[in-house]
This record gives structure tokens, C-alpha cells and sequence, in this order.
């Protein structure tokens, strides 16, 4: 959100109003502790694709939680490499720069 600001994306109105909702809607996101199997999965994977460390943290995330959950999550991200990798890592995604109820996967 930070990012899409300083870009001229989101008004100032706007940045607020979405940090609003984010913080609102916290509670009911699941979060995952960074342990060292993500960690040492985010490795692997930064060795095979071009990502940012703290992408390779999501992704890494991601991935060990649909496999603990032994079902399809849906991971979402607004940086097209990173959904790039996300198809290659067999995850369902959704850019959510796309409109809205637009499920944009290739998996």
C-alpha cells in the first residue's frame, strides 16, 4: 500500500481508507509463523526464481500452509513476477490489481 502511494497509485484519502480496512479486517487473516522450514524453503526458492527476500518469506508462507492444510489456498499479491512464480509453484493466486471478482490463475 505503501509502495502504490509513493507511485501516485492511491490518494492520501485513499491509502487511509485502505489501511483502515486492513487493520479492521486483521483478525481474520491467517498468519503464519516464520519458522525455519519457511525459511529454509524461502531459500530454495530464491535459489530457483528472481525473488525479493521478503517475497520469497510470502510465497514460502504460502506454500507450507496448503500443504499442512492439504488444500488449494489462494495467493494474492499485486507484483506480477511474484504471481508469475506463485503459478510456477503450482499455487492458485489472484492479482488483486485486477477488477474486482476477476480470479486471474494459471494453475
Amino acid at each position: 500500500m505503501n509502495r502504490k502511494k509513493r507511485e501516485g497509485h492511491l490518494s492520501t484519502r485513499d491509502y487511509r481508507l485502505v489501511c483502515e480496512e486492513f487493520e479492521d479486517d486483521w483478525q481474520a487473516y491467517v498468519r503464519v509463523d516464520l519458522q525455519d522450514e519457511i525459511l529454509s524453503l524461502c531459500r530454495d526458492l530464491t535459489e530457483k526464481h528472481p525473488l525479493r527476500g521478503f517475497d520469497a518469506v510470502h510465497l514460502a508462507s504460502a506454500l507450507i500452509l496448503q500443504r499442512d492444510l492439504g488444500e488449494k489456498i489462494a495467493f494474492t499479491a499485486a507484483d506480477t513476477r511474484l504471481l508469475e512464480v506463485a503459478a510456477a509453484e503450482h499455487l492458485l493466486f489472484i492479482n488483486v490489481e485486477k477488477p474486482p471478482g476477476e480470479f486471474d490463475s494459471r494453475s
